[in-house]
């Protein structure tokens, strides 16, 4: 029991933050629907079974960190810990989205925040960026 307890306080963490922003995610998708006057049933049930997909994988990742030290598979990432991170930048994602649709001008805002943070990827790259990388590489 004293071995599980290190993994599973920081994934219960994890899980809590997963579950705010999930939450928020469904109350601007609502908020949205409202204020655009296009909220279906039908799509509400598609976005809930999304979000139990979503818990489900991220209960994977915690099995995943549970059991693979047992069969003898080192990580050197938590799998939980990774699909977490996945989870909150998608909803985040889907939070900013939903926030413009609600108020343009915060969405402004918002994305250039978001620009601000992304990663560095051959895809995201500046043409001059690229060029530098290339030189680097040589």
């Amino acid at each position: 029991m004293e071995q599980i307890l290190p993994i599973i306080l920081p994934q219960a963490r994890d899980a809590i933050v997963i579950l705010g922003f999930i939450a928020i995610d469904i109350a601007t998708g609502l908020i949205k629907a409202a204020a655009l006057g296009n909220y279906t049933s039908e799509t509400m049930r598609k976005g809930l079974f999304h979000k139990v997909a979503e818990l489900l994988a991220f209960a994977f990742g915690l099995l995943a960190d549970l059991t693979f030290p047992i069969i003898g598979v080192k990580l050197p990432v938590s799998v939980a810990r990774s699909i977490a991170v996945y989870l909150c930048v998608m909803e985040s994602g889907s939070i900013t989205e939903n926030i413009g649709q609600i108020n343009p001008d915060i969405a402004k805002y918002l994305s250039g925040i978001f620009e601000k943070i992304k990663p560095a990827s051959p895809g995201n790259e500046k043409p001059e960026e690229i060029n530098e990388r290339e030189d680097d590489e040589k």
